[in-house]
């Protein structure tokens, strides 16, 4: 199998790449579906198929994937003959950060197999790296296991999805040998490495570790969007302008999953900056109380990725509210913001209704999210409060939510522009008007009425 350039990286972590993938298609045959002088039998292929991919629980997928990259990097240490075809049940030893950094980077590149022949970046792992590490050189592998289960579960269905990519390809089983060892065909293929930027601070690379977060239809639809470039900036602060006012203007309508995202820094210490996620499957909506499905998540994105995901004891995923002018008189009136986990005014998240402040409560009463810290570096028991720097919104629906949202924004504009029309004609003869007559009444019913004769 051969390889496509590998472009800025540095020496020893380049060399370590392309060795995985010259043994990427004959390291998997072998373990999965134990070639026979170069074919796979039917028996062989049917047991394989289903050890790989029919396996639905996630802990299965995990483990299998993790032993795969064990054989492959001890197959390059060794000839092709020599290389054991059966997988160890066990999970021992040790990781480094690096073997790990590799892992994500092959089922990056199994991720975007459809598209090596145009080239692909190599995105930046380091979140997912410290989050899994936590500043350690080495764990052991069945507490990198724990946390993959834990924090990153779809990562498995990556090599799921690749294979039965590779079946589709093919008609037999000898063809199906020769496509998974033909990784790279292309010599021209080009393999960088840095990202590919979005406009604001959504790269594909951190798009990707969210889908890998996800366990349900979301996951999918990250991991979609990502692929298919489908997904569109709804909102973002330096652009649009701060304030819940111009949030509403550009999310009001639509009503598909979104990605709200938004980036700060501690007013201590102005070094420490971060970027959070919430994933709204069912869009922004302007509540008084909380709303949203299981299916939510909080995500720290940067410096290190840890994931909050919900524990079904309570419902409160999601608050969004901003009074509407004009909305009268209210004696028990609902905080203006944005706030997730907790309870009303002791949310886990708070963002103030400007966009300026973000308060963390890490040690709020909350039975919606998982326990623990959503910054790494946060410390103590006191409510942590910061600056924010931008707020990003994204629109993972399809085009149809879109063209749903922009009729529904026209509707509003039109009712809008309604209201503020006035008929002249109504205020011609205010004199002679039922309604100054019944405001003269109203000021002083006892005064005398002048009869007209």
């Amino acid at each position: 199998m051969e390889v496509g350039r590998i472009k800025d990286l540095p020496g020893e972590e380049s060399s370590d790449l392309k060795s995985l993938l010259e043994n990427f298609g004959s390291t998997l045959t072998a373990v999965a579906f134990k070639p026979v002088e170069g074919y796979v039998s039917w028996p062989g292929f049917l047991k394989g198929y289903d050890g790989c991919c029919q396996q639905n629980l996630v802990s299965t997928r995990l483990r299998f994937l993790l032993l795969f990259v064990r054989s492959l990097k001890s197959q390059g240490k060794k000839s092709s003959s020599e290389t054991s075809s059966d997988l160890d049940e066990n999970l021992e030893g040790q990781v480094s950060s690096r073997e790990f950094r590799d892992v994500l980077w092959l089922c990056w590149l199994m991720t975007f197999y459809k598209r090596l022949s145009n080239g692909i970046e190599l995105p930046v792992v380091e979140p997912l790296v410290r989050g899994a590490f936590q500043d350690s050189e080495k764990v052991p592998l069945k507490d990198l296991y724990s946390w993959m289960l834990a924090t990153i579960p779809s990562l498995g269905n990556v090599f799921v999805d690749y294979v039965q990519y590779c079946l589709f390809q093919v008609l037999s089983p000898q063809a199906f040998l020769l496509t998974l060892r033909s990784f790279f065909q292309d010599e021209d293929t080009e393999v960088k490495s840095g990202l590919s930027h979005l406009p604001g601070h959504l790269t594909p690379g951190r798009l990707w570790s969210l889908a890998l977060a996800l366990k349900d239809k979301t996951g999918d639809t990250l991991l979609s969007a990502c692929l298919e470039d489908s997904i569109t900036l709804l909102y973002r602060s330096p652009v649009h302008g701060k304030g819940m006012n111009r949030l509403w203007s550009q999310v009001e309508g639509y009503r598909e999953a979104v990605l709200f995202l938004f980036s700060g820094m501690s007013a201590e210490d102005p070094s420490k900056t971060w970027l959070l996620a919430a994933v709204i499957p069912s869009g922004l909506e302007n509540k008084s109380n909380f709303y949203g499905t299981s299916n939510s998540c909080l995500i720290c994105l940067d410096p290190e990725f840890i994931a909050l995901h919900p524990t079904g004891k309570e419902k409160n995923y999601v608050y969004s509210h901003k009074t509407a002018p004009g909305g009268g008189y209210n004696s028990r009136p609902m905080p203006n913001g944005i706030g997730f986990g907790g309870s009303v005014e002791n949310e886990r998240i708070w963002i103030s209704d400007d966009f300026s402040t973000v308060t963390l409560r890490h040690h709020a009463v909350d039975k919606t999210y998982q326990a623990g810290f959503i910054l790494p570096y946060q410390q103590g028991y006191a409510p942590l409060c910061c600056q924010v720097l931008e707020v990003e919104v994204w629109g993972l629906g399809s085009k149809t939510a879109q063209e749903r949202m922009a009729t529904f924004q026209q509707r509003e504009k039109l009712f809008a522009e309604q209201r503020r029309k006035v008929d002249l004609k109504a205020f011609g003869n205010w004199q002679d008007s039922p309604e100054k007559m019944m405001m003269d009444m109203v000021s002083n019913p006892n005064r005398p009425q002048r009869e007209e004769r």
